[in-house]
């Protein structure tokens, strides 16, 4: 009895040991997950406001209890549920906070809701940019998935060939190499891929970014110049692209033409 109470002991230690290592290892990997969807979402929103919206959080609930079916499925549940519950009415220059506010989006607002929910979900995606349009590439099991958020009825797109045509019509001519720089992300008429020269993949900040762009843009067609100024300085500050650059150059020349 002497000889097996320590190796009684050693083994009931082993197993305390590794019960507890596995509870910490599973708080590592929950606490990634987590901290990650943090990180991102405090680019966009405030962790109060977020916290206290009912349909974000009624969203998430119901999105929790379908996210062990099928990962296809649930990817189309996780788009057509997220438009439902938050994107119900497109408008141009509306930006993160107006769509939890009021349902307005566009795709910047829209992409960054879908960004943000398929980050708490741990699915992988891009976010791409071309010149007048943002939209999502979702992946699963090596199978590439399209969330066009300005298009409640069928802005998923699953078909293979479907997915290629739809990303086609965005690449950029190689011989075009003049950056558009006074176009809305988010303008209502396709143009065409002759005259497309952005296509790439951004972070969700410089999405972010994005949405002062557009504010910017639309100050500049209004020919409020102090505001467009401050509004491209706050898309630089997340997002220094050549694209973002011109534009407040642009501005520069316009103001000193107007003097």
């Amino acid at each position: 009895m002497n000889f097996l109470f320590p190796y009684g002991q050693r083994r009931i230690k082993t197993l305390l040991l590794f019960l507890i290592g596995m509870v910490l290892v599973g708080n590592i990997y929950a606490t990634t997950d987590t901290s990650e969807y943090e990180k991102k979402r405090n680019l966009i929103v405030s962790q109060q406001l977020l916290e206290q919206h009912a349909q974000w959080n009624k969203l998430i609930e119901k999105l929790e209890k379908k996210s062990s079916a099928n990962p296809e499925y649930f990817l189309d549940f996780l788009f057509y549920k997220t438009h439902n519950t938050l994107l119900k009415n497109y408008g141009k220059h509306s930006d993160f906070g107006k769509m939890l506010e009021t349902g307005d989006y566009d795709c910047v607002s829209g992409s960054l809701a879908y960004s943000l929910i398929l980050t708490y979900f741990n699915i992988d995606h891009s976010i791409i940019e071309t010149d007048y349009h943002v939209f999502i590439v979702a992946r699963i099991d090596g199978k590439d998935f399209i969330l066009e958020s300005t298009d409640p009825l069928n802005g998923f797109i699953k078909d293979e060939n479907a997915v290629i045509q739809y990303i086609a019509k965005f690449k950029p001519d190689p011989l075009t190499k003049v950056i558009q720089n006074t176009i809305e992300i988010g303008a209502e008429s396709y143009l065409t891929t002759e005259t497309n020269t952005i296509f790439k993949k951004i972070n969700i900040k410089q999405l972010s970014g994005l949405q002062y762009y557009n504010h910017g843009i639309y100050a500049i067609k209004e020919q409020n110049y102090p505001l467009a100024k401050a509004k491209i300085s706050q898309a630089l500050a997340l997002y220094p692209s050549e694209r973002i650059y011109s534009v407040y150059e642009l501005i520069s020349s316009l103001e000193n033409a107007d003097q």
